[in-house]
């Protein structure tokens, strides 16, 4: 069977489906991934066709642009370069099907994949690697943009989804219909209502202790684990940062995010943080520390490592809540101080905070007094590390990668 993967966005949204892509190669089937530039050596070193999208000056202006991950903004910087990608996929996948059946497995965000299924009719899966794009009335998922009331009323919850929607989302998303149009359908209502989703199946890639289920989630949702796949998960550290974590107490791992560029005050106050709590540290971004914050001896900058071979010589994870580095943390059995930005980083940081594992912290109080206090208390609560054993023991029970390749797999039922 050919298996046409459509990953979009950043690494934490790409990774996994090379993940998987690499799973059903393995089990016999021809995998073909439609994707950013930015992302063809991961998707070829993995032994998979790679599909480029020829986006790469359009992918680094959208990323680097430091409104992506404004709260309020970050959507109108992105979502407009999602649309672009649109009329690649919906003919990538009209020229993919008319040589033979095909299953496309497309991340929520490929909208063109979307309405390629409502025109074309092909086997189609949709992946979402977060619980907040599953919508309930029963318990809403703590939106990052709108009231975040949390009322237990369900009629008031209803109400404001369907204000949400009618004045942010519908506007947001109408290049959506502007598309539709041109292929011939109708225009849709309410995007985010149920259409993102495949009507045939939909994939959460996270395990349901994580995204807690709610009884008013669509009927066609399958979780299947988090999907723990980094590029170099199968290579040894490096020998320089090998040697660094050898040589002394485990340190605390600062990590902003595969796509954010930290400012000066980022650096300064996680080199005053370890010093406060006399740990070592490490700053684990592509983008280097600015002269203005010279590092000590007990702090490394790293511009890569996969977290699957660093995270167990690590003793704390302080990350943006992305789903990737929050699953990571619980393999790894270590702390979470999460400082969320946007989308559905506020959400998770939420979710691992009820499980007694993680703090939160906004990026507006992100200062190295209270950065310190807050990881002496994840560091020092015997309670926190007896909870970061017990889920590190859950996460490596499941197999994510292999869950949604049967998920996937099954769709060839309908080809």
């Amino acid at each position: 069977m050919h298996f046409l993967l459509m990953p979009i966005g950043t690494a934490g949204d790409v990774h996994p489906l090379i993940g998987i892509g690499r799973e059903l190669a393995a089990r016999g089937h021809r995998v073909s991934i439609f994707t950013h530039t930015h992302f063809g050596n991961a998707v070829r070193e993995a032994g998979l066709d790679f599909l480029d999208a020829q986006d790469a000056d359009d992918y680094r202006n959208t990323f680097n642009n430091p409104i992506v991950f404004d709260e309020r903004r970050g959507h109108w910087i992105v979502m407009p370069f999602y649309f672009r990608q649109m009329p690649k996929q919906f003919e990538v996948i009209r020229a993919t099907c008319s040589k033979g059946p095909t299953v496309v497995v497309a991340e929520g965000g490929a909208f063109g994949a979307r309405v390629a299924h409502d025109a074309l009719g092909m086997p189609f899966v949709t992946t979402h690697t977060c619980p907040l794009v599953f919508r309930s009335i029963i318990r809403p998922a703590l939106e990052p943009i709108w009231l975040r009331l949390r009322t237990g009323n369900a009629w008031f919850s209803r109400k404001c989804y369907e204000f949400f929607d009618y004045f942010y989302v519908d506007p947001l998303l109408s290049p959506i219909n502007t598309f539709r149009q041109t292929v011939g359908l109708p225009p849709v209502r309410r995007f985010m209502n149920g259409w993102w989703h495949s009507p045939q199946r939909a994939i959460g890639m996270f395990p349901e202790w994580f995204g807690d289920p709610a009884p008013d989630w669509p009927p066609q949702v399958r979780l299947t684990g988090f999907p723990l796949h980094d590029p170099g998960d199968d290579e040894p550290l490096p020998a320089d940062l090998a040697a660094f974590l050898a040589d002394g107490a485990p340190p605390i791992v600062f990590s902003p995010g595969s796509a954010v560029r930290p400012g000066s005050g980022y650096y300064a106050t996680a080199v005053e943080a370890c010093r406060l709590l006399r740990r070592r540290g490490l700053l684990l971004t592509k983008h280097k520390p600015p002269p203005s914050v010279p590092l000590p001896w007990y702090i490394r900058h790293v511009p890569f490592a996969p977290f699957r071979q660093l995270l167990p010589h690590t003793c704390a994870l302080v990350h943006h809540g992305g789903i990737g580095s929050t699953a990571q943390a619980f393999l790894a059995g270590i702390p979470h101080l999460i400082r969320p930005l946007a989308y559905d980083q506020p959400d998770n940081a939420e979710r691992t905070m009820r499980h007694g594992v993680a703090r939160t912290i906004l990026p507006r109080d992100f200062r190295p007094k209270l950065v310190a206090r807050l990881l002496r208390e994840l560091l020092e609560n015997p309670k926190v590390t007896e909870r970061c054993r017990v889920l590190s023991e859950r996460t490596k029970a499941e197999d994510g990668i292999k869950g949604a390749a049967n998920a996937i797999e099954e769709m060839q039922a309908r080809t």
